[in-house]
């Protein structure tokens, strides 16, 4: 574990991942910050495509892409707290009345994140990447049909 003061806020960096105190926030700074993680899985996702069906030449850099995606998606409910529908955002009101459905819908996200992270760390083949992506597609498009504009 890393622990380090940097501009009055403690960082602690445990197994890759940096660890904040839970902090008030202001709510449209977490609809920003949600926006930018968000548009962030959107552009690795993209950025897997086109590596995956349209054949880009940038292999080598699809591993961290299925990272990044493996490690944005842990805990997609806590960008969505109670008191962060407010202000420009797609999320739908039902993300905080039907919590429960859109709970599993991330965890589906975050296992397919994950399974297709495993495949490409693997060295998985260009059929078993694949369908591992196009899980990951799949349980992403579930998720926006129900709980986004």
């Amino acid at each position: 574990m890393i622990k380090a003061i940097r501009n009055g806020c403690l960082v602690v960096a445990m197994g890759g991942s940096l660890v904040f105190p839970a902090m008030a926030a202001d709510p449209e700074a977490i609809v920003d910050y949600r926006q930018g993680v968000m548009s962030s899985l959107g552009g690795n996702a993209a950025a897997s495509a086109a590596i995956i069906m349209d054949g880009v030449d940038f292999r080598d850099n699809l591993e961290q892409h299925a990272r990044i995606l493996a490690e944005f998606t842990r805990d997609i409910p806590a960008l969505f707290p109670e008191g962060s529908d407010v202000g420009d955002h797609d999320a739908r009101e039902a993300v905080w009345s039907d919590r429960e459905t859109f709970e599993e819908r991330a965890a589906e996200t975050r296992d397919a994140a994950e399974a297709f992270y495993a495949v490409v760390r693997e060295d998985g083949g260009e059929r078993e990447i694949m369908a591992a992506f196009r899980d990951l597609g799949q349980s992403c498009r579930a998720c926006h049909d129900d709980f986004r504009d």
